[in-house]
């Protein structure tokens, strides 16, 4: 099972070393790739960290090796601009097909609506950071010796 993140890994790399960077799609199908199956929900804590991968999906970190890939039902516009979200559940849990992600402006929540939460899955926090680890050491090589700028 490690050798289809390799390859993803590879794969991407290259096209970051290609554009200076990873597109929010590449980065969406990583974490797609390292996403188990769905689940119901899922226990929000207070200070859950966020990463927008695109306008339709958001990774949510509730612990140092905790985190869930929420796919949205529609596109939510500005969300890879947002600097924060609320995220609505009840007693804690938010529940796929229930819940949503709002956007926050400012010091409290702005016009836009609410986009809900599709699917729930939970990350394999140690694939990732594999994986993230992996592209990183691939993108410092170290020269052949004897190679100088003009060859």
């Amino acid at each position: 099972m490690k050798a289809p993140i390799l390859a993803l890994a590879a794969a991407l790399l290259l096209s970051a070393c290609a554009s200076n960077g990873i597109s929010s799609s590449e980065r969406l199908e990583l974490y797609r790739s390292i996403a188990g199956e769905p689940v119901p929900s899922f226990r929000l804590v207070r200070n859950f960290r966020w990463t927008p991968l695109d306008e339709q999906a958001v990774a949510v970190w509730t612990g140092v090796n905790s985190g869930y890939l929420l796919e949205l039902r529609n596109r939510c516009n500005g969300l890879t601009f947002a600097s924060d979200i609320t995220i609505s559940n009840s007693g804690d849990r938010v529940m796929a097909r229930f819940d949503s992600v709002q956007q926050r402006r400012g010091m409290g929540v702005g016009s836009q609506q609410p986009c809900r939460i599709w699917s729930i899955h939970p990350l394999d926090v140690g694939r990732l950071n594999d994986a993230k680890r992996e592209m990183r050491d691939a993108q410092t090589v170290e020269r052949a010796p004897g190679v100088t700028e003009a060859q």
